[in-house]
């Protein structure tokens, strides 16, 4: 990979620095890797309008009621979405046994 200095921002991941250099990032090891994270509905809404969230991630086969309020939330205050297929892989790069439809990752 070709070693990058002052870029913010790339498209399917984000930069890392790793060994000295500038590496791009997959965007569900940023959530594996993420330090302040929420798994779940709830907690993240409350989050979002406590204005915490940085990232949300969505699991685009978790039913559409649960998904909505979160949707709207990250809509108004322009938070970036990351859609993981399934509920099951989104649980997985959150670290827990089951799955998960909605997670964060925080300011």
């Amino acid at each position: 990979m070709a070693v990058l200095k002052c870029v913010s921002v790339c498209i399917r991941g984000f930069l890392v620095r790793i060994r000295s250099r500038w590496e791009v990032c997959p965007l569900p090891t940023r959530l594996k890797n993420a330090r302040r994270k929420l798994v779940g509905t709830k907690s993240t809404l409350r989050a979002l309008k406590e204005e915490q969230v940085m990232v949300c991630y969505l699991a685009r086969d978790a039913e559409a009621k649960v998904l909505e309020p979160v949707r709207r939330h990250c809509a108004e205050k322009d938070l970036e979405i990351v859609y993981v297929e399934s509920m099951k892989q989104l649980g997985r790069y959150c670290g827990i046994e089951v799955g998960a439809a909605v997670a964060a990752i925080l300011k």
